[in-house]
């Protein structure tokens, strides 16, 4: 990891990132599914940290929950976990996890949140992932049209983060085809 420029909870957020990305194997040593998304997705795809993070969103596939417990375990054996049926929540050290968890539809994932399931058919062929690097540390993002779509999905709530969506909207906008972008408007109804 290149620690310049890091704040020391960056440091440590990247580090837990990498450290997933490690656990995330399977007895081959091929990669299992999870997609790291939110704002560390946004930060990755732009390939530098651009805001302030109090946690860490992830989406891991119901088959390798497992496998990402034991890797949050490895990271912090005193670490905090809450199951809640479609998502866990995580605490370990200095650490917040929110994990989204991804049910299989034939070869495909989906998932179910407040406001992604009124878009049900963009995430079909949307929840793929794509290996960015972040200072150093590699790691699987959801790809960037989902993270706009997801974004557009998120400033139509009246919340405190709106404002954060939406500079994060603007950050993601040139690594998203325009046609792609217009589609996604659609979509969100926006």
């Amino acid at each position: 990891m290149i620690k310049a420029d890091l704040s020391p909870i960056e440091e440590v957020y990247l580090e837990f990132i990498e450290h997933v990305d490690n656990g995330m194997k399977n007895e081959h040593g091929r990669q299992l599914k999870y997609l790291v998304t939110g704002g560390w997705a946004v930060d990755g795809i732009c390939g530098k940290v651009t805001r302030y993070h109090e946690n860490v969103d992830l989406m891991v596939p119901k088959d390798n929950m497992d496998k990402f417990v034991s890797a949050l375990y490895a990271y912090n054996e005193d670490a905090e976990v809450s199951h809640s049926g479609k998502n866990i929540h995580a605490e370990a050290g200095s650490i917040r996890a929110d994990v989204i968890i991804m049910y299989p539809i034939g070869e495909e994932y989906a998932f179910d949140t407040p406001y992604h399931n009124d878009g049900a058919p963009v995430w079909k062929h949307l929840v793929r992932g794509q290996r960015v690097k972040l200072n150093g540390v590699g790691f699987v993002s959801l790809n960037a049209g989902a993270l706009y779509y997801a974004k557009l999905c998120a400033i139509r709530r009246t919340s405190k983060e709106k404002n954060r969506d939406e500079r994060d909207l603007r950050r993601l906008a040139p690594f998203v085809p325009p046609k792609d972008r217009e589609q996604m408007r659609a979509y969100a109804r926006i």
